[in-house]
């Protein structure tokens, strides 16, 4: 044996000659491998310039000087290569990895205690860095695509554990070092779930209790904006809260999504049997505070699984009282005593309870018949006048059917057409003044599109509870609807409707409206006709001549040969003591045609009163009676209008 057994360091052998050189080369090789320590362990070629006494373990792939050599200790001694075989056991300080790694037999491993790296452990040390740097907050530091914690043999269990309740043991995930979720035993001992969006500012998105497995979630709520696709799917919540007027036709198409929906103020539901189901089939008129819960399929198409009105109320009202009554008189013009028909006036009455409102000039009006299936009148307003103008027309409720819904929310509703395509504007007002002493002529400025008190309308007095519009085509019959919440000033509502844009000459609009209690809009069910009449009766009574020229309108007596007296006991009490106004030739009559030179109310109340006729030719103490003077043009009238 000319070599030592481990580190093949060579013998001086008996009578060799230049012993100086076999133990130089011996002490070369110590010199190498002793503490051991190189500078890297993955180079596959000798680098270009190295240093005396560098050494190195050469890489799997060695090239170059270093070819045949994977694995073994290449030292860089005496302006040469020198690589040496290594053995099981050798340990080697790594500079570059700055860890301690020991040869196994095969390859190098990082150092363990048992040798040969196979289920042996280090135990403790106070650093572990893979690929990273650990420190004195992160002990345990890992750089790599993936981190596996396998079984052995059964199941795995991850345990993190906390001091005491107070203090937080948890999963924490980052983006650029900055948080941005984490679940744990955060500074308690339920279990939290929390995000971030800048690492500072945490939302809590879940708690379960330790106690009772009670799960709590905190679900914020997003904003929003009415549109006719109004796409609460891609809202980042399940609360939404919808702000804004705008109709409603879409929520979008986002498949199996749910929604907790409250409205922020009044807008229309537009129902859709596949897209957008309502319940009851219908449209649903919004108002502020009601809720809902919308659900969408698969295929992204919504329905509303429930709906609460803020009021209270019913969505849909039972079979037995599906229809609210209508607190508007003569809600479709079916009654004109007036016979109104050309040249109203601005701010003139003409359908019972209606009165015209014009920008500038006279109108015409009329009443439809037989419109449609199930609309036997409408009202017909008619811009006549050359120049085009906007035009409209309100009615006001008295005081003891606004001030009873304070605090409470009406619905308008109706049917709407306009010969030319165009906007239509509605409005429920509040008069806030002295009640029944309403300005009748809302309008203060025709030119603003500003539809608030002091603007568009009056500034003194009123309040505008709600305002719609829809952009009709031409000569198309259209449902139109309107919720509003009434405050506690209100003492009378008045109603209007009017062309957004001047209408030009001959262009028509035509229209029904319904004013209820509650904020949903139900059927239309018109009143029978003589109660409809006297609830007109108790705002104007008209008698004519029309059906005959001889029509007795009362009787009486005649208390001289100059006066005489005749009684009216009205079907229903009017709203105050009305105005008396009469038109053509009427007689006294007795035995004969007395003629009448003058008429003039006389102790008129509310219930009725007498009308006194002055003429001559009346035979005293005897009774006669009024009537037309051979004239179909005579009428009598009594007026409590507001």
């Amino acid at each position: 044996m000319d070599e030592t057994h481990l580190l093949k360091l060579p013998y001086i052998l008996a009578a060799q000659s230049q012993k100086h050189v076999t133990h130089n080369e011996a002490l070369r090789a110590l010199d190498a491998l002793v503490h051991l320590a190189v500078q890297d362990m993955d180079l596959n070629t000798p680098p270009g310039s190295p240093s005396e006494g560098a050494r190195h373990i050469v890489g799997p792939s060695p090239s170059g000087g270093w070819s045949g050599h994977a694995r073994d200790v290449a030292a860089y001694q005496d302006g040469a290569w020198a690589f040496y075989e290594p053995v099981a056991g050798w340990r080697a300080w790594v500079a570059a990895e700055d860890a301690l790694y020991v040869f196994n037999g095969g390859s190098w491993i990082p150092v363990s205690s048992g040798g040969g790296g196979g289920g042996g452990s280090v135990n403790p040390v106070s650093l572990v860095g893979v690929n990273a740097v650990a420190d004195a907050t992160n002990r345990l530091s890992v750089a790599s695509p993936a981190t596996l914690f396998d079984h052995e043999g059964a199941g795995h269990q991850l345990k993190i554990n906390k001091a005491a309740a107070g203090d937080t043991g948890s999963v924490v995930f980052q983006t650029g070092f900055s948080g941005r979720a984490e679940f744990g035993l955060a500074g308690d001992d339920d279990f939290h779930v929390k995000v971030s969006a800048d690492g500072s500012a945490w939302h809590e998105a879940l708690v379960i209790s330790r106690s009772s497995g009670a799960v709590r979630a905190k679900v914020a709520q997003v904003d929003v904006a009415s549109a006719a696709t109004c796409n609460i799917g891609a809202a980042t919540a399940q609360r939404v809260r919808i702000t804004g007027t705008t109709t409603i036709t879409s929520l979008g198409t986002v498949a199996d999504e749910l929604r907790f929906v409250v409205f922020a103020g009044a807008l229309t539901l537009t129902h859709n049997a596949t897209s957008l189901v309502l319940p009851a089939a219908t449209n649903i008129v919004t108002a502020a505070a009601d809720t809902a819960i919308f659900a969408s399929d698969g295929s992204g198409n919504w329905r509303c699984l429930a709906y609460q009105r803020a009021t209270g109320e019913p969505l849909v009202s039972p079979a037995s009282g599906s229809v609210n009554p209508n607190l508007i008189a003569n809600g479709d013009g079916a009654i004109n005593q007036r016979a109104a028909s050309t040249g109203i006036a601005d701010d003139t009455y003409a359908w019972d309870r209606h009165y015209v409102l014009t920008q500038t000039n006279p109108v015409t009006v009329s009443t439809l018949t037989d419109v449609a299936d199930g609309v036997p009148h409408l009202f017909r307003l008619t811009q006549s006048h050359a120049t085009a103008q906007r035009v409209g027309a309100a009615t006001i409720l008295e005081a003891r059917d606004g001030k009873v819904h304070r605090g409470g929310n009406v619905a308008l509703s109706g049917k709407v057409r306009i010969s030319s395509a165009a906007t239509v504007r509605w409005a429920i007002l509040e008069w806030t003044g002295t009640e029944d002493a309403v300005t009748s002529d809302v309008v203060s400025s025709w030119t603003s599109g500003t539809y608030t008190a002091g603007n568009f309308f009056l500034g003194s007095n009123l309040t505008v509870a709600a305002t719609g519009s829809l952009a009709l085509s031409a000569n198309v019959l259209t449902d139109f609807s309107l919720p509003a919440a009434i405050s506690s000033s209100c003492n009378n509502l008045i109603v209007v409707i009017w062309t957004s844009a001047t209408a030009a000459q001959t262009v028509t609009l035509d229209w029904r409206w319904k004013l209820e209690r509650g904020s949903a809009a139900t059927a239309w069910v018109p009143r029978p006709r003589v109660e409809e009449l006297h609830r007109c009766f108790r705002h104007y009574l008209r008698m004519d001549s029309s059906s005959s020229a001889y029509a007795t309108f009362g009787f009486g007596y005649a208390g001289s040969t100059t006066q005489a007296a005749v009684g009216f006991t009205f079907q229903v009490e009017m709203l105050a003591t009305p105005a008396f106004s009469y038109s053509g030739a009427l007689s006294f009559t007795q035995s004969a045609l007395n003629t009448v030179s003058g008429v003039f109310a006389n102790r008129l109340t509310p219930m009725g009163g007498e009308v006194a006729f002055s003429g001559t030719g009346f035979t005293t103490g005897v009774s006669g009676k009024a009537q037309a003077n051979n004239s179909t043009a005579v009428h009598i009238a009594f007026e409590a209008e507001l």
